[in-house]
């Protein structure tokens, strides 16, 4: 097992996604307002070049299956501040290999957090880490995306749990984005589509989200170390733990930073489809995979170098070779061999 630098010196780096043929990784600078591409094989193999600079904020990034795009999402709201329980709307964009934009959206959650945008066959996937209102359970939004189509109204849905009542809104209407290469609308309707999975009660921050290959199943990692299943037949179950007080009365509801050394923050994470390995970019405990049994978690990674790595976040497997590449927030990309 190598752990190994890539680039050091990035803007806060807290997501990173590998192309779907393992050419090029991409690494997102939240301070810089940049994305960067660094090539992993061919010609340019060992540099790096900007992917795009014109996205304020950027954080996740999110490989869509085989299809060579990319989801990108923003931490800025629509108004261009540091999304806040204020704001009206984050941005999302969806790019090409090429950085060419390909579709921008914008979500409200208000209030709250988006803090990863994912599709799958054909469905989008919002996660946040934060609770709504004072809700005992937080949430996942699923949109489905093949209903693409000229939405003519904002569309607001409403729950009522425990004689509480939240609003969750998505915003998503026509809009004309400039990019460097051309202009594009991006026209999203959810009408009647949309769905609001809520967790158990006693986790909450789904933070990241990570499907399995087969469709048949979802995983998210949520506040208090656990790692949760998620199928259409049983809802959200418990799946893996990262570390041994993760299913106790100290790791339940909303864990703070302060018991995330006991319980663990599971911040990105990703599937390796060849093997059903789940790996897990802990932001306190480091580098960790989980078996396809579930269970407990295995660290394989906290330190390059005799250094400690703090703070991870983004974490994806390269699909063509099994390399695991994760970044820190403070500012390296890593791969490591396993």
């Amino acid at each position: 097992m190598v752990v190994t630098v890539l680039m050091d010196g990035l803007g806060s780096s807290s997501g990173c996604a590998v192309s779907s043929d393992g050419s090029f990784v991409l690494v997102s600078q939240f301070t810089k307002n940049n994305i960067k591409k660094y090539w992993i094989k061919g010609a340019k193999a060992g540099s790096s070049e900007d992917f795009t600079n014109w996205i304020s904020g950027p954080t996740s990034i999110r490989r869509i299956g085989s299809t060579g795009n990319f989801w990108v999402n923003s931490a800025k709201d629509i108004d261009g501040g540091l999304v806040s329980f204020r704001s009206i709307a984050q941005s999302a964009f969806k790019f090409n290999s090429n950085g060419e934009l390909l579709q921008k959206i914008y979500i409200s959650s208000r209030p709250g957090y988006i803090s990863d945008v994912n599709e799958f066959n054909g469905w989008l996937y919002i996660g946040t880490p934060h609770l709504r209102f004072v809700l005992p359970t937080s949430l996942i939004s699923a949109v489905r995306g093949a209903d693409l189509l000229n939405p003519t109204r904002i569309p607001e849905f409403s729950a009522n749990v425990q004689d509480y009542t939240y609003l969750t809104f998505l915003i998503l209407v026509q809009k004309s984005v400039k990019s460097p290469e051309k202009d594009t609308s991006a026209v999203i309707s959810v009408d009647a589509y949309f769905q609001k999975l809520l967790l158990p009660r006693d986790v909450s921050g789904p933070r990241s989200i990570a499907f399995d290959p087969t469709g048949k199943r979802f995983y998210t990692g949520v506040s208090g170390g656990k790692i949760l299943k998620y199928t259409p037949e049983t809802g959200f179950v418990d799946f893996a733990y990262m570390t041994t007080l993760s299913d106790s009365s100290l790791c339940h509801g909303i864990v703070g930073p302060l018991l995330w050394g006991f319980c663990g923050r599971p911040a990105g994470i990703a599937l390796n489809e060849k093997t059903g390995d789940l790996y897990v970019a802990d932001a306190t405990l480091g580098l960790h995979v989980v078996s396809p049994a579930g269970g407990l978690a295995v660290k394989i990674a906290d330190s390059v170098d005799g250094k400690p790595i703090r703070n991870l976040d983004g974490l994806d497997v390269d699909p063509t070779t099994g390399v695991v590449y994760f970044t820190s927030l403070t500012s390296n990309l890593y791969p490591i061999v396993l």
